[in-house]
């Protein structure tokens, strides 16, 4: 799993088409949507920013050279008991 991967799920998000549809609402600009229709570059931004929050936080370990990351034993209980990073960090 990586980065990429992640984006790639995002496309099928229902904020991935609000982005689309309403993407001032979510920080698109104008010249961001036109430069990149699909804004692959924009859920690469949020899968990149998601992956450092999960690694500060001891929940996943992520390769920042290579994008990609590994769950760790503290991301796999908190995700089996939607436990958010912020819980798992008191």
């Amino acid at each position: 799993q990586n980065v990429r991967d992640a984006a790639e799920w995002l496309s099928y998000t229902y904020l991935y088409v609000r982005m689309l549809r309403n993407g001032e609402l979510y920080g698109v600009t104008a010249k961001e949507a036109e430069d990149d229709e699909q804004l692959l570059q924009r859920r690469m931004d949020l899968a990149h920013s998601a992956a450092l929050t999960l690694d500060k936080h001891h929940m996943c370990k992520y390769d920042r050279k290579t994008g990609a990351f590994q769950v760790t034993a503290l991301g796999r209980v908190a995700s089996a008991y939607y436990v958010g990073h912020e819980s798992m960090a008191t």
